[in-house]
């Protein structure tokens, strides 16, 4: 049974996306209040091309290796991202992660997370070797609805959810909850999106820390997927429309 004893902290994903299209990849504003923060996605095109049994460990382990390789902190940090996938355009989330040093302490931490999105399949994928659970199906015409827990060891292990074949149109609610995050210091753990830059590299947008009050609402809507999800558009015969 999953602990569920630490205080929660809470922050809250309405989250919209407005992309465009360029030669390389899609632009995503995202809205924060009266703040928009513009993400581009990068490509990964090694990721998620075997998800029978959802994200392999080995693609966990690059999702990790990959922020890390230009310079982004994973461990202690709820990492949001778009990539350009073998399952076409996905938002990615790495909740912890490890920045390869063993000698360290591990403590226990437990994210709850729901995600409400316009389609009429599941292509939510997780990550729950370290434990917890995950659970999605369709609530009404069009919408799916999908809700966990992840459980991780700070530092050592790390788990991730991935919505895929994002298409045109679609709009997506995330939430995240702090169940007990080690080490249950508020400004020690941020949740951060991230965006790739135009050095070709991965880069934090914008970084923003649980706490007691801290609420964090976005709103918006995919226009345009990035190049390489056109493809999916016939895929599903998905009828999208802007959640209200």
């Amino acid at each position: 049974m999953l602990p569920m004893t630490c205080p929660c902290k809470m922050a809250c994903f309405v989250t919209s996306l407005c992309v465009a299209s360029s030669a390389t990849a899609g632009l995503i504003d995202v809205h924060t209040g009266s703040q928009t923060t513009q993400l581009r996605s990068g490509h990964i095109e090694s990721m998620f091309q075997k998800t029978d049994d959802g994200i392999s460990g080995d693609d966990l382990i690059t999702l990790n290796e990959t922020l890390l390789e230009d310079g982004i902190t994973t461990e202690g940090a709820i990492s949001v991202f778009f990539a350009d996938t073998a399952q076409g355009l996905s938002l990615i989330t790495l909740i912890g992660g490890s920045d390869g040093f063993a000698d360290k302490t591990p403590g226990p931490s437990l994210l709850g997370l729901s995600l409400l999105w316009d389609g009429t399949e599941d292509t939510s994928l997780v990550n729950l070797d370290s434990g917890g659970y995950w659970s999605a199906s369709m609530i009404g015409e069009d919408q799916m609805f999908g809700s966990g827990a992840f459980q991780w060891e700070h530092g050592l292990t790390w788990e991730a959810m991935a919505l895929t074949q994002m298409v045109e149109g679609q709009t997506f609610d995330l939430d995240f909850v702090d169940l007990g995050i080690w080490p249950h210091a508020g400004n020690e753990v941020v949740v951060q999106l991230i965006t790739f830059g135009d050095t070709g590299a991965w880069e934090v947008a914008k970084a923003e820390p649980f706490d007691e009050s801290h609420q964090i609402m976005m709103d918006g809507v995919i226009l345009i997927p990035a190049p390489a999800a056109l493809s999916l558009l016939a895929i599903g015969g998905l009828r999208a429309r802007r959640r209200r």
